[in-house]
């Protein structure tokens, strides 16, 4: 018979559910535990709503699972609707098997402080500090160092100091498994060693702070450290995010080359560190900081390269960064491209078509120590909506091969001038006077 406590207005049970599966939000449950979902009667069956906190979704107990349920009437019958509160777990209060001498066989030693006993269906040993008793409950072994305990709700190990407090702990059961250890803990092996856990977390963590005022996993400390070595690591989490949160991350890498690919060194991949995205964007962001790129460059060959666009893509764009040169490049096709550089204390900007300076405000300004050359195997035009000016500290010197043609334009303030090759009192006036020709030349004088 199972146990049963009796308050005023209620009925305390010990239960087991007979299916997971809730029906108008209740679940099937029996009250003897010889009654299981196979030979259960309907004469047999009692329901439970699940008792959660408000706002939370009910979690549902597996079929099998031996809990508490709370009936509001004392006089319960088949078919009666109570609470289930919840589960009983880590059961393992073996009850001392011996009975009154009157009903066992026992043999003791002289001192009377061992002795074995043997009653229906259990039997034990028994000294001063120590016992071993096997019983239909289970089978339980008591020392001063320790405990072991089995039975059908699991295994319990346990490890005590002098004083009886428990230094490691072992514990094995359909509910819960746990180990805990006030020293080290260590698991070794030559195979394979695999965690497993089904929709469900993988949590390190250290002990609960019991002064955190945080709650769930928040509430227990950090670790000083987590460390792994591996020749190969592989996180996925292809159904996923990957966070990483840190004060800082550093990451020392011994290059591809070194490592060596299928295990052999100097056979392993050029790319040393390589992200990459198959869909979506990659992110750098710092919130009150620098993002450093490096290449050292000690070969004077390493570079960092920025590329938009594939290898094979014809249309791409990047920045090529060297020691000894810094190239922004586009290209829309092989051969079509515009790029800048800078190299050798020189920078070049070259188009396949057009180069445009454009202020919108303020001023262009091109200065030179030595000379400033324009170039154009067509035409040079300058244009301004007020005026030009071209000013020389020597001479202004303009040539064409042709012709220099000079339309709808005046000559301001240009002061007196006479024309080099002419000669005479008269050369002064446009026409001689005497002979009545103009009076003309290419240079002029004054």
């Amino acid at each position: 018979m199972n146990p049963e406590f009796i308050v005023p207005t209620c009925l305390i049970k010990e239960a087991y559910v007979l299916s997971e599966k809730a029906v108008e939000g209740r679940i099937p449950i029996a009250i003897d535990s010889h009654v299981s979902d196979k030979n259960a009667t309907p004469g047999e069956q009692y329901y439970a709503y699940i008792v959660t906190p408000s706002g939370m979704q009910p979690k549902l107990p597996k079929k099998g699972t031996k809990g508490i349920v709370i009936f509001e009437d004392i006089e319960i019958s088949p078919g009666d609707t109570g609470y289930w509160m919840g589960a009983i777990k880590n059961k393992f209060n073996q009850k001392d098997p011996a009975p009154s001498k009157s009903e066992v066989s026992q043999i003791e030693n002289d001192n009377k402080d061992s002795r074995v006993a043997v009653a229906d269906g259990t039997a034990g040993l028994y000294s001063k500090e120590s016992k071993a008793v096997i019983s239909p409950e289970g089978f339980e072994v008591d020392v001063t160092s320790g405990q072991i305990a089995i039975s059908k709700e699991g295994i319990n190990l346990v490890n005590k100091d002098s004083a009886g407090e428990i230094r490691a702990q072992l514990l094995i059961s359909p509910y819960d498994t746990a180990i805990e250890s006030t020293g080290r803990f260590r698991v070794q092996s030559r195979g394979n060693i695999a965690f497993r856990t089904e929709n469900n977390n993988f949590v390190i963590t250290g002990l609960l702070d019991k002064n955190s005022s945080e709650k769930g996993e928040n509430a227990y400390r950090p670790i000083d450290t987590f460390f792994l070595k591996s020749k190969k690591a592989i996180f996925n989490t292809t159904k996923g995010p990957l966070y990483m949160f840190g004060g800082n991350v550093a990451m020392k890498l011994a290059g591809g080359k070194v490592t060596g690919g299928g295990g052999k060194p100097g056979k392993g991949p050029d790319a040393t560190f390589a992200v990459e995205a198959v869909q979506g964007d990659i992110e750098l962001q710092a919130g009150d900081g620098d993002i450093a790129i490096i290449a050292n460059d000690k070969m004077q060959s390493d570079k960092v390269t920025i590329r938009c666009g594939a290898t094979i893509n014809p249309m791409r764009s990047w920045i090529e960064m060297k020691g000894r040169e810094l190239l922004v490049k586009n290209q829309t096709a092989p051969g079509l491209d515009c790029s800048i550089t800078l190299a050798q204390q020189k920078v070049e900007i070259d188009a396949f078509k057009d180069i445009s300076l454009n202020s919108q405000t303020g001023k262009i300004t091109i200065d030179a120590v030595q000379n400033i050359e324009v170039e154009a195997q067509a035409q040079i035009k300058m244009k301004a909506n007020a005026k030009i000016e071209i000013e020389a500290s020597t001479i202004i010197k303009m040539k064409a091969n042709v012709m220099l043609d000079l339309k709808d334009c005046r000559i301001i303030d240009a002061g007196q001038k006479t024309v080099a090759q002419s000669a005479g009192p008269f050369c002064a006036l446009p026409v001689c006077p005497i002979t009545g020709m103009g009076h003309v030349g290419d240079k002029a004088i004054g």
